[in-house]
């Protein structure tokens, strides 16, 4: 998906007020264009929770085409739609 997570630490989840998500830490060209930072939450994939790194893996090669990402950045939620390279 172009972009390096991991699972949120507690103190995270309590600043972010979130109970689940991914911390993203490196982001590549396809992720950045689409609008996701280093220190973005992905909260969920096609509108499921993620909870795991492996979770949001086989959510991914489910997904045809493109993901509806829900991400917070910076206190405030947001979707964003991302298009799938063929092999993703």
């Amino acid at each position: 998906l172009g972009m390096a997570v991991r699972p949120l630490l507690p103190v995270e989840q309590r600043a972010a007020e979130a109970r689940h998500g991914l911390m993203v830490e490196g982001v590549q060209p396809e992720a950045d264009k689409a609008g996701i930072a280093p220190g973005d939450i992905l909260l969920a994939i096609n509108q499921v929770p993620v909870t795991s790194v492996e979770q949001a893996r086989a959510l991914l090669a489910q997904a045809k085409g493109s993901v509806a990402l829900l991400v917070q950045h910076e206190g405030t939620k947001g979707f964003l739609t991302m298009t799938l390279k063929t092999g993703d």
